[in-house]
C-alpha cells in the first residue's frame, strides 16, 4: 500500500496485527505496531491485547507477561482484558503464583476482576489441590456480588473432601443452598462418601434423607 502511495489507516494496521497475532507470527505483528508508530498512528489497547494473545497462544506466556510490563511501565492503559487474558493463560499452565500476582496487580490498579477470572481462577486453584486459594477467590466473587454456579462450587466442595475438610463442604452446601444454586447428585455424592470414610454414617445418612 505504501508503495502505491496508499497510506494505511489504523483500521489497517489493526488486521494485520490481528492477522499476524492469531497465526503467531508475533514478529510482523510487532512490526505492524512500529509501522503505526512510525506513520504517528497510536496503536489501540486491541492492537497490544491481540499480540499479548499471539504470544499466550503460542506458549509464551512470560515474554507476554514481560511486554506487558513494558507497556505498562511505558505509559500506555493496560485495561481489564489484557489482565484476563496473561491471568488465564497462566492459570492453564498451573502457574497459580503468577496468575496470584498478576490479581493482586489488577486490584491495586483499581481494576475489578470480573465473574469469569474469579471462576477460572477457582478451577485452576483446584486442578492444583490449593483449596484454601479456591475459598478466597470464591469469597472474593460473593464480596463483589457475582453469583457462582453448580459446576464451580463442585470444584471445590470435591477438593474439601480430598483434603479431608468434609465440614467446610458441608457448609459451602449449605451456603449454596442459602443462595439459590442447587447442589446436584454429584455434590452429595461427593460429600457422602467422604463422610462414609470418616465413619461419620449418622451425617452421611442424614445428606441422603436431604437428597431424596
Amino acid at each position: 500500500m505504501s508503495s502505491s502511495g496508499i497510506t494505511p489507516d489504523i483500521y489497517s494496521y489493526s488486521i494485520l496485527v490481528s492477522g499476524f497475532s492469531k497465526f503467531g507470527i508475533i514478529d510482523e505483528g510487532l512490526c505492524s505496531i512500529q509501522g503505526m508508530q512510525d506513520n504517528n498512528i497510536k496503536p489501540t489497547p486491541i492492537n497490544y491485547n491481540s499480540i499479548l494473545q499471539g504470544l499466550c497462544a503460542a506458549g509464551a506466556a512470560k515474554i507476554a507477561k514481560d511486554c506487558f510490563h513494558y507497556l505498562k511501565n511505558s505509559g500506555y492503559k493496560v485495561g481489564q482484558t489484557a489482565y484476563n487474558i496473561l491471568i488465564t493463560e497462566f492459570c492453564a499452565q498451573g502457574d497459580l503464583s503468577s496468575a496470584d500476582e498478576l490479581l493482586e496487580e489488577m486490584i491495586s490498579s483499581d481494576l475489578a476482576p470480573d465473574a469469569s477470572i474469579c471462576l477460572t481462577l477457582i478451577r485452576a486453584s483446584c486442578d492444583m489441590g490449593s483449596v484454601d486459594k479456591s475459598l478466597k477467590y470464591r469469597i472474593m466473587m460473593v464480596q463483589k456480588g457475582y453469583l457462582s454456579d453448580t459446576i464451580t462450587c463442585n470444584f471445590i466442595v470435591k477438593q474439601c473432601c480430598t483434603d479431608g475438610r468434609v465440614m467446610e463442604a458441608l457448609h459451602l452446601i449449605d451456603e449454596m443452598v442459602d443462595r439459590g444454586i442447587i447442589p446436584n447428585l454429584f455434590t452429595y455424592d461427593v460429600v457422602v462418601q467422604q463422610l462414609c470414610k470418616d465413619i461419620n454414617t449418622k451425617k452421611a445418612l442424614e445428606l441422603i434423607t436431604v437428597m431424596t
